[in-house]
C-alpha cells in the first residue's frame, strides 16, 4: 500500500521560525505505524528548514511540488498522486 502525507510547514509561535506543523507530525507518525510505501509531499515554496524538521521526524524524503501563486494545488497534487491508496493529512487547529 502507498501512503502520502501533506505537510505545510507552520511557524513557530515564539522564534517565528519556520517549523513543522503539530498535525503534519501527527499524520506523519500515524503513517508511520501503518503497513505500506511511505511518501511525504509538500506543495509551494516552503524554506528548506522547516521541510527538514520532517526529515527529523522520519520522513526518508520528500517530494516537493514547486507551484506558482496562481497554480491549482488540487490538480496538481491530484497528477502527482496517482497510484496512492491513502493520502492522511490533518488540519491544524
Amino acid at each position: 500500500m502507498k501512503i502520502a502525507v501533506l505537510v505545510s510547514p507552520a511557524v513557530h509561535p515564539v522564534s517565528g521560525r519556520p517549523c513543522a506543523g503539530e498535525a503534519d507530525l501527527a499524520a506523519l507518525a500515524l503513517a508511520q505505524r501503518l503497513p505500506g510505501e511511505l511518501q511525504v509531499w509538500y506543495a509551494g515554496a516552503a524554506d528548506d528548514a522547516a521541510l527538514a524538521d520532517y526529515l527529523a521526524r522520519g520522513a526518508d524524503n520528500i517530494h516537493s511540488l514547486s507551484l506558482s501563486p496562481d497554480s491549482d494545488v488540487l490538480a496538481a497534487l491530484g497528477s502527482a498522486l496517482q497510484g496512492v491508496d491513502m493520502v492522511l493529512c490533518l488540519p491544524d487547529i
